[in-house]
C-alpha cells in the first residue's frame, strides 16, 4: 500500500542531556553534544565525549550515541546512524527512545520488517508512547497489513486525540480498504482539527463529498 502522509521531522531528540562531571576541559565538549542546531558539532562532541570510553558513565554515553545518532541521521547519513543507534541499546536495553530511532531509520532505508521490531520494543518498553504506535502503524500500512495498521492508528488517536496525521492515515487505510464512511470521518476529524490540511480536503472530494 502507498501512503502520502508527511512526517514533520524523522528523528525524535531525545531528551535527557549529556550530565557534565568535574573533569576540567570539557565543558565546550558537553555542550557541543547536547545542543541540536549544528549536526557537525554534534557528532564532533558526541565523539569527542565518547572516545573517552569508561571515563565517562553509562548514561552519558547511551546518550551520546543517541545524539550522534540524530545527528548523521539529519545529514542522510543513516549508515553511520543505525550503529550509533544500536551501541545506545547494548548500553541501555531498557531505554525505549533508541529503539524507536533506529526503527525510523530502518524505515528511511525501506527495511520495514526491522523497523517494525524496533517500534515493537519501543512500545513495549513505552506502552502509552502514541509516537511509537503511529509509526508502527504507518509501516505496517506500507506493509499492506491493514488490521494491524488500523489497530495502532487508533491506538495513537486514543493517546493523543488531536493526532492529525494518525487521523488521516487512518482515513487512508480505511478508504483503501473499502471502509468509506468511517474514511470520511476520520478526514472530516482531520479538518476540525486542521481546517486548512488539504490532504484531507482532496480525499473527501474524492470521495464525493460536498466541502
Amino acid at each position: 500500500m502507498t501512503t502520502s502522509v508527511i512526517i514533520v521531522g524523522r528523528i525524535a531528540l531525545v531528551a535527557c542531556a549529556i550530565v557534565a562531571g568535574s573533569h576540567a576541559g570539557m565543558a565546550d565538549i558537553y555542550e557541543d553534544c547536547n545542543q541540536t542546531s549544528d549536526p557537525g558539532r554534534t557528532i564532533r562532541g558526541c565523539s569527542q565525549l565518547l572516545a573517552r570510553g569508561a571515563s565517562e558513565g553509562i548514561g552519558n554515553r547511551q546518550n551520546a550515541f543517541v545524539k550522534r545518532g540524530n545527528a548523521y541521521e539529519r545529514i542522510g547519513r543513516y549508515d553511520l546512524a543505525l550503529p550509533d543507534f544500536s551501541s545506545a541499546i547494548r548500553l541501555a536495553p531498557d531505554q525505549p527512545q533508541a529503539y524507536f530511532n533506529r526503527g525510523l531509520t530502518y524505515r528511511l532505508l525501506g527495511r520495514n520488517a526491522a523497523a517494525i521490531k524496533d517500534f515493537s520494543r519501543a512500545i513495549f518498553l513505552r506502552p502509552r508512547d502514541a509516537s511509537s504506535h503511529f509509526m508502527r502503524g504507518m509501516t505496517q500500512a506500507m506493509q499492506g497489513d491493514a488490521e494491524a495498521a488500523l489497530a495502532d492508528l487508533s491506538r495513537a488517536i486514543e493517546l493523543a486525540p488531536g493526532h492529525v496525521e494518525a487521523l488521516y492515515l487512518r482515513g487512508l487505510v480505511r478508504k483503501r480498504i473499502g471502509r468509506r464512511k468511517q474514511a470520511i470521518a476520520d478526514f472530516q476529524t482531520v479538518l476540525k482539527n486542521d481546517p486548512n490540511h488539504a490532504r484531507a480536503l482532496g480525499k473527501l472530494r474524492e470521495l464525493g463529498v460536498a466541502l
